[in-house]
């Protein structure tokens, strides 16, 4: 990922702010994330979405109003949905971000080191060698 001067991220944050904004909103709830992360399969319709997304219709009709209208799903035919080039550039720069981030690793570090306690507890416990295998 190229980095870009601080003068310059500022600037556009500044110069885009409404629509950067209008973005992460649309990114920032969980039902929204849920319908981008089903389309990344392919195209649904409204019907299997109401179903797999678990929401009212009238719920699902305004996140899907919201996603379109900053370009992050896309209404191809009636009553079908698909993702959008930039909703699945979101996806993957969040992801990205996310598995590179500070918090990321150190989640992923206390998790190895409770799996290597509870390895070694359970060969103390049960009279486990694990040189035997």
């Amino acid at each position: 990922m190229s980095r870009i001067p601080i003068a310059d991220l500022l600037s556009n944050y500044e110069n885009q702010f409404e629509e950067i904004k209008s973005v992460l909103g649309a990114l920032s709830h969980d039902k929204r994330l849920q319908i981008m992360l089903s389309l990344l399969t392919g195209e649904k319709s409204f019907r299997e979405l109401k179903k797999e997304i678990k929401l009212e219709k009238t719920a699902l009709a305004s996140h899907l109003t919201q996603m379109i209208s900053v370009q992050l799903i896309l209404k191809p035919a009636y009553n079908t949905y698909s993702l959008h080039a930039d909703g699945e550039r979101f996806l993957r720069v969040i992801e990205q971000a996310f598995r590179q981030s500070d918090l990321r690793i150190k989640k992923d570090k206390e998790k190895m080191e409770t799996r290597q306690f509870s390895e070694k507890f359970a060969g103390q416990f049960f009279g486990y060698d694990e040189s035997s295998q």
